[in-house]
């Protein structure tokens, strides 16, 4: 395991996403970064992945607000490639999550994060899981070949110009209530088999505004678009 240092200003530095890779043994996480001291922005990985993680991920931020680029979380046994803890701020950039055995990027309780330009792909979970994030800003990225593309159970959810393809489901919204905030804009929301956009839940703020929704399928009602 590669623990953090309590200490903000640093920056790790690898070749290349596929040409340096910390592999771990599939029984703990690679890449920890715990939360006594609060890691700002000043805190840099950069081109590197992180593979073989156990349960908990192959990346886990705790209470933490760092920035990754070009970063890969890959292959773990069982859980999400990149966990966010409660009250962690990540900002990602083209990052990549795939082949995990749970979610790629996975978002929790009063999180928020910043996703640009990542690629979640083949994981076993959703591409993107957000469980009561504070909120959660998706922009760009190709979520595909997923159990589901996007998963948001209640909390605030942005999504932009993203193309989700090819998975189980491609977005799927539950538990939505009074004062969540839900934004799905300029998507490509495409050949999911089990659904294309699915909403579930109270009275959210909504809006979704020039997505393309095409070729989705279900063997129940709501092909493209379910409410």
């Amino acid at each position: 395991m590669l623990f953090w240092p309590f200490r903000n200003g640093i920056t790790l530095l690898g070749a290349g996403i596929d040409s340096t890779v910390v592999i771990g043994d599939s029984t703990q996480t690679v890449l920890y970064m715990p939360s006594p001291t609060p890691l700002d922005t000043t805190t840099v990985v950069s081109s590197l992945s992180f593979r073989f993680g156990g349960d908990a991920g192959a990346a886990v931020i705790g209470n933490n607000a760092p920035l990754f680029l070009s970063c890969g979380f890959d292959s773990t046994r069982a859980g999400p490639g990149f966990f966010v803890g409660s009250g962690s701020f990540p900002k990602l950039f083209g990052c990549r999550a795939s082949y995990n055995g749970g979610s790629g990027f996975s978002l929790q309780t009063t999180s928020r994060a910043v996703i640009t330009g990542a690629t979640a792909t083949h994981n076993a979970g959703s591409g993107i899981t957000a469980i009561n994030s504070d909120h959660a800003y998706v922009h760009s990225p190709t979520i595909s070949f997923n159990t589901v593309g996007i998963s948001s159970t209640s909390g605030d959810l942005e999504v932009y110009d993203t193309a989700i393809t090819h998975n189980a489901v491609g977005v799927l919204c539950s538990q939505l209530d009074v004062g969540d905030i839900l934004i799905v804009q300029r998507n490509t929301v495409s050949n999911n088999s089990a659904g294309g956009i699915w909403l579930d839940g109270g009275s959210p703020t909504v809006t979704l505004a020039d997505n393309l929704i095409a070729n989705n399928t279900t063997i129940s009602e709501g092909g493209g678009l379910k409410l």
